[in-house]
């Protein structure tokens, strides 16, 4: 049993240490509020067609065909709110994602100071439980190696389900407690469980987790944690049935088998990339916001990273046996990076920081404990120099952030031959305006991986943008030949063949487009503005209500729907299309017009005219 007994100022003390870690949170990403969306925000959040619908109340929880929030329903509902609230104002969506690492770090000061206060912990820690906890969230908060999960948008992914991922146990912990009435705080716990699997997948190791807690610091024994909670632990693990259904369509993100990445390769750079992520947690520098597609060097370049995670490994299973506490620590490290760092290929992405963003606690709480047992009173001063240590480097590394071309010049200066790095950069500068740069930039990604379907596809669309017609279609050509599942690259080209006036064609690839992604919002578009410039109203009419559905509702939409319908003889339909047009822009003079024209003249035909 926990210990219930609360000595007089216990709660107010809590709650100057949770004003405290939020004061030192904000000032640490007090400069990460007026960052730009960058890299996969662009599918997660600016041409996501899912997130302008509020209505009916489950139709953010649909999550895109494609992007970093397919599958990932929760994460899609908040960007869907943000959305809601504040359009595409960024500082609102940075907001979030800061509010959510921060109630992350309040729920692990909770966690921790419960746990140091658990019978086979209270000799050595009881007295300092609170101020051990605060050091430890302190720290963790203010990490640099954080900043990934926190202050680039996309990566909410990984916060949110830190976040229900530690709620969830903080729910076991408290529904421990004797005085607490377990019922409410079990039914938490299976909800944040499945909250959480409705965020990322690493949250499948949760339910395993939190069972190895229960029988370290609760229960004392596997059989008496099951007969003690049953229930529960059938409820968290129903949430493994939740995430095997979110989990259909996977390897479109670029994860699993089949990928054309061996287990055996993956698990080499993998085991590298653990001892690399220990390194950084001790000293956060460089930090690399995209590590590239490399797997590295292979075996024997890999033998002594293999041996020392092997160590950690067996190291892990002795003191479970006989160092339970510590055994834990280590355990909770190696399985929550266990999902991405093993076997089974993240191919698009072998090595990332914000896989951190969890184990981190591990090392961090090992570390402060060990400074407190071997400095006593002395540690608080350690600890406190380390946290403003970090907290200043936090400050500084979130500059990198400000702009797309800050973060992608920072990685390809780092990662000199990480072609998507330099790529990223070029299409950073062409949309800054910054041509010659740009092109530079993506020429040089060319040079070093010249097959890349994304690159050619990107110099393509640059090309284009330069009235080179001729030389960007054979490049755009290129990338379907590598990857003809690239519904973007027929879109592009279909944009190609408007411009040269190949309208026939132009169609043809549009129309692929749709073949591959239904939901594409600009295809639909596209597609029925040239139907209706080819005089083939009622073929634009679906396509012109497909991009309605699936975008955002945009005034000029609706006036062309109208046009169409007019031209197929649906006047009330068209009238109701021109009052959904004024509705989101009342000053639509053009609209107003044509629809006082309908409902005034019965059957007097508008004036022609696409509003796009």
């Amino acid at each position: 049993m926990l210990d219930s007994r609360r000595r007089p100022g216990d709660g107010r003390g809590s709650l100057i240490a949770g004003a405290g870690l939020v004061a030192l949170t904000l000032a640490a990403y007090s400069d990460s509020l007026g960052g730009e969306f960058i890299f996969d925000d662009q599918s997660s959040i600016l041409k996501n067609p899912t997130l302008a619908r509020m209505w009916p109340p489950w139709a953010p929880l649909i999550s895109p065909s494609v992007g970093g929030t397919r599958g990932r329903p929760l994460v899609n509902l908040t960007f869907a709110l943000n959305n809601w609230a504040g359009g595409l104002h960024v500082w609102g969506y940075h907001a979030l994602n800061l509010a959510i690492h921060v109630m992350a770090g309040l729920v692990l000061f909770g966690i921790a100071r419960r746990t140091l206060t658990r019978p086979i912990l209270a000799e050595r820690f009881h007295s300092a439980a609170r101020p051990l906890a605060f050091g430890v969230a302190a720290l963790w908060l203010v990490h640099p190696l954080a900043t990934e999960s926190v202050t680039y948008l996309s990566q909410r992914t990984e916060s949110l389900m830190g976040l229900c991922y530690l709620s969830t146990l903080y729910c076991v912990i408290r529904g421990a407690c004797p005085e607490r009435a377990k019922g409410g705080w079990y039914a938490a716990a299976v909800l944040t469980g499945f909250l959480g699997m409705a965020s990322k997948e690493a949250m499948v190791t949760a339910p395993i987790v939190v069972f190895l807690y229960d029988r370290t610091f609760l229960a004392g024994s596997f059989a008496a944690a099951w007969k003690a909670r049953r229930p529960l632990y059938i409820g968290l693990a129903g949430g493994w049935v939740l995430l095997g259904y979110l989990m259909v369509g996977v390897g479109e993100r670029g994860a699993g088998l089949g990928l054309g990445v061996s287990s055996w390769s993956y698990a080499l750079c993998e085991s590298q990339a653990i001892v690399h992520y220990l390194g950084l947690s001790f000293w956060p520098h460089p930090l690399i916001f995209d590590y590239g597609t490399a797997l590295g060097p292979g075996w024997p370049a890999a033998a002594p990273s293999v041996a020392l995670v092997l160590a950690l490994g067996a190291g892990t299973l002795l003191l479970l046996r006989y160092r339970p506490p510590l055994g834990f620590v280590m355990f909770w490290f190696l399985a929550i990076l266990a999902p991405t760092s093993s076997i089974v290929p993240v191919a698009l992405q072998p090595v990332a920081e914000n896989r951190m963003y969890l184990p981190l606690i591990a090392v961090i709480a090992l570390v402060a404990t060990g400074t407190y047992l071997l400095l006593s009173r002395w540690s608080a001063v350690v600890l406190a120099g380390c946290a403003l240590c970090l907290a200043w480097t936090t400050y500084a590394r979130n500059e990198d952030y400000r702009t797309a071309v800050s973060i992608w010049r920072d990685t390809a200066s780092k990662r000199p031959m990480n072609a998507r790095a330099h790529g990223s950069l070029g299409n950073s500068l062409l949309s800054a305006g910054k041509t010659a740069e740009g092109t530079e930039e993506l020429s040089e990604a060319l040079r070093i991986s010249p097959g890349d379907p994304d690159l050619n596809l990107d110099m393509g669309v640059a090309i284009g943008k330069t009235g080179n017609i001729a030389d960007a279609i054979p490049r755009i050509q290129k990338a379907l030949s590598a990857n003809p599942g690239l519904a973007e690259g027929y879109f592009d080209l279909g944009w190609l063949y408007t411009q040269s006036g190949r309208t026939t064609e132009a169609l043809e690839e549009y129309a692929h487009a749709l073949a591959l992604r239904p939901d594409y919002h600009d295809a639909h578009c596209n597609l029925a503005d040239l139907l209706m410039k080819d005089g083939r109203f009622s073929e634009a009419i679906p396509h012109y209500e497909s991009a309605l559905r699936e975008g955002t509702p945009e005034p000029d939409l609706y006036y062309n729907l109208a046009f169409a319908r007019i031209k197929t003889g649906s006047l009330a339909d068209a009238i109701s299309d021109y009052r959904q047009a004024l509705l989101l822009k009342p000053d639509f003079v053009e609209a107003r017009r044509n629809l006082e024209l309908l409902e005034g003249m019965g059957r007097g035909q508008p004036g022609a005219g696409a509003g796009r």
